[in-house]
């Protein structure tokens, strides 16, 4: 909010003393009100007067008259509002002014008026940037939380919390295609944490996901699901069957499953895979993940460094069990 004039009012609505103005040019001793501000600002000001009260109004755009009355001459404010939130200032401004003005009614208007004012814009200033500065600090800490949300924090690849909104994006781009989602749990991971700490073994999981994101494939969602697990939904298929998904395994181990290299020290590297096609097997993506976890339990429990296809005749008997 920002204070464009204070000045007393004589009886003809001609402006008789300036106590506050932004620039010189604008407001001039003598000048009519009607002349500078419009016969709207004149009824506000003849408005205070026949009331005894304080009266506001707004002029044009985001311009406010408001008319403080003394007597037959009046104490006009011209206030400009940067914005529509400025309107709750303006109108502690004017509370303000009022406890003011109760205080000072009759007395003569001069200096110590605009001072006060002064003051209350002032407190209202910096309650405003005190403001503006949480808004700002929260404004990034929503950015933050939003983009933790949206990438894994370790690895950079999309997140549990996004992996849905992702794949079916996915889905809408290529409706009519088809799609398969496999589950990757790394073997013999806890080996790793166990032998050589925690930092290495984040470094691990790191090195995997950069494989991961160097994976030639055009249209695929990269994902971690948790700890040691990871996911890819490869979509955009013109056709799948056995010769594919050989073919996708093949491609899998010689881009990835390759030792990892820290600290001098050649750490090997080894996945179980699960694969649920979408369509085939599941149409709800939480579904078709579910589906692919349990192929790949198939594939650890028998043999490990494998990959095995989503069977629902072999589910539902285990799930019978």
């Amino acid at each position: 909010m920002l204070i464009k004039c204070i000045c007393q009012v004589d009886v003809s609505n001609k402006i008789s003393e300036i106590i506050y103005r932004i620039n010189e040019t604008s407001f001039q001793k003598d000048d009519s009100v009607t002349d500078i501000l419009g016969e709207e600002a004149t009824s506000v000001i003849e408005l205070s007067r026949v009331h005894k009260d304080i009266e506001q109004k707004r002029i044009k755009d985001m311009t406010y008259v408001v008319s403080i009355p003394n007597k037959e001459e009046a104490l006009v404010m011209v206030l400009e509002l940067c914005e529509e939130q400025g309107i709750n200032e303006m109108v502690l401004l004017l509370s303000s002014i009022r406890d003011f003005y109760d205080k000072f009614k009759g007395n003569t208007y001069n200096t110590l008026v605009f001072e006060e004012i002064q003051k209350l814009n002032n407190e209202l200033v910096n309650k405003n940037r005190e403001i503006a500065k949480i808004s700002h600090k929260l404004k990034n800490m929503n950015e933050l939380l939003s983009s933790r949300l949206i990438k894994d924090p370790l690895t950079d690849l999309v997140s549990r919390y996004q992996y849905a909104d992702e794949i079916e994006g996915a889905i809408n781009r290529f409706p009519d295609d088809a799609a398969f989602f496999a589950f990757i749990d790394i073997d013999n991971f806890k080996a790793v944490n166990d032998t050589y700490g925690h930092r290495i073994g984040d470094q691990y999981l790191i090195e995997f996901a950069n494989r991961l994101k160097k994976l030639p494939l055009s249209n695929v969602v990269k994902l971690r699901i948790s700890g040691d697990e990871f996911g890819l939904f490869v979509y955009g298929i013109d056709k799948l069957d056995s010769i594919y998904f050989d073919m996708f395994w093949h491609m899998f181990q010689d881009n990835i499953l390759y030792p990892i290299t820290l600290e001098n020290v050649d750490l090997s590297l080894e996945v179980s895979l699960g694969i649920a096609q979408y369509k085939t097997d599941a149409i709800h993506i939480n579904e078709m993940i579910d589906y692919a976890d349990f192929a790949m339990y198939l594939a650890k429990h028998s043999g490990k460094n494998k990959y095995c296809l989503f069977n629902k005749e072999e589910y539902l008997s285990r799930k019978e069990k």
